[in-house]
């Protein structure tokens, strides 16, 4: 069973999320289960990262701070919306 924060199967791309979900599973990850050519880009998880999901693990302390949020935003450059610092965890903005 693939279980996922956000998805337990990916083919596509899955862009801009974020995940505080704790996944259990023979294959779970903070963001995707089972990441089969797909792409994950511009997501954080504060849970664990699988062997085969995407994301970026980070800490409270590097939410607070642009270590997570300005390499995050890196890869929305073009889009309408951006990652900014919020009180306990970034959240989405309009550009």
């Amino acid at each position: 069973t693939y279980v996922g924060g956000i998805a337990g199967y990916n083919y596509g791309t899955i862009t801009a999320c974020w995940s505080t979900a704790t996944v259990t599973g023979s294959t779970a990850g903070g963001i995707v289960g089972c990441n089969n050519s797909g792409a994950v880009i511009a997501c954080y998880t504060t849970q664990a990262i699988g062997s085969s999901g995407g994301g970026t693990k980070v800490s409270q302390a590097d939410l607070n701070s642009a270590t997570a949020i300005d390499p995050m935003n890196n890869y929305l450059t073009g889009n309408s919306y951006k990652w900014a610092a919020g009180t306990d965890l970034p959240y989405l903005v309009s550009n």
